[in-house]
């Protein structure tokens, strides 16, 4: 197995479920994968193709206890070159997130701290990179931009991200949120890509117009511009 950094143990029980699921797992094109391709159409998501990284599988324990089995989105998280984690999103058979919480979970990871920098790496970097939170809301950009996109899975996640040195143009797209959370790690991130010589924009939805709606992301900004369209 590849080094990920020197001088961490890595966990070998973690490696090899990440492992046996990734391998027991198989394309969102795939017949039994209609639980995942159902969740991406119910979130305004329509793709002809899906990242070769999305995987489905058709009966996964729950984190943490295991008690109960879903169907669920996999992907690995990358960092430096490995395989460091397991991005899970449980489903129902009819396409919606499952009523535990959390429906989302990274694990297991190889050694603590081993997603710090990583991300789920949808699709292949060019010259340029768009980087956005999680994976639907990458998706969503993929879909409006139809470029290489890399998921944070969050805004912390999104700070810390670290791209390849042959990457020069980075567009983050931020969430808005009241917390300024989705913004302040646009920025952190941002600053540090443009310290490194890298040209960064910067992009921010429009503020919700919904009463009692706290925040908004591309996939929010896709959903209106689908319905304004059709």
């Amino acid at each position: 197995m590849k080094s990920v950094k020197p001088n961490k143990i890595i966990d070998v029980t973690a490696h090899l479920e990440i492992q046996s699921v990734l391998k027991s797992s198989v394309s969102l094109m795939d017949l039994i994968a209609e639980p995942a391709r159902k969740y991406l159409a119910n979130r305004g998501l329509h793709l002809e193709h899906y990242p070769s990284c999305l995987r489905f599988y058709d009966a996964l324990p729950y984190y943490p206890n295991g008690e109960s089995v879903h169907p669920a989105i996999v992907a690995p998280i990358m960092n430096h070159g490995s395989i460091v984690g397991l991005h899970r999103t449980y489903l129902t058979h009819e396409g919606m997130k499952i009523n535990e919480s959390p429906a989302k979970k990274i694990f297991p990871t190889l050694f603590k701290g081993a997603t710090t920098g990583g991300a789920i790496q949808l699709f292949p970097v060019k010259h340029s990179l768009a980087i956005a939170e999680g994976i639907e809301t990458s998706l969503a950009v993929y879909q409006m931009l139809e470029g290489p996109v890399w998921a944070a899975t969050s805004a912390q996640g999104m700070a810390k991200m670290e791209i390849p040195a042959s990457v020069q143009v980075v567009y983050i797209f931020a969430d808005r949120d009241k917390s300024n959370t989705g913004e302040k790690a646009a920025k952190e991130l941002g600053s540090r890509l443009y310290s490194q010589g890298k040209e960064v924009h910067i992009m921010v939805p429009d503020p919700p117009e919904i009463p009692g709606v706290k925040s908004v992301d591309w996939l929010d900004c896709l959903v209106a511009l689908n319905k304004h369209v059709h």
